[in-house]
């Protein structure tokens, strides 16, 4: 398949089945039912959480008990 015949299959006048999903409208219920979380401390959390884990699982690689 060459560049061409795979650009005409996203091509939705030139291919019938194909569907855009991802454009249609957005879900307004989930978007208003999901809480906004504060930027800079929704970051700090996770990140703090994910590095946590990350050295807890090392640790545990390693062989030593934290």
């Amino acid at each position: 398949m060459d560049a061409a015949s795979a650009a005409a299959m996203s091509d939705p006048r030139r291919n019938p089945s194909f569907r855009r999903r991802w454009q249609g409208p957005p879900d307004r219920h989930a978007s208003q039912s999901a809480p906004i979380p504060e930027p800079n401390i929704a970051l700090e959390i996770t990140g703090r959480a994910l590095l946590e884990q990350w050295r807890h699982e090392r640790a545990q690689r390693e062989g030593v008990s934290s």
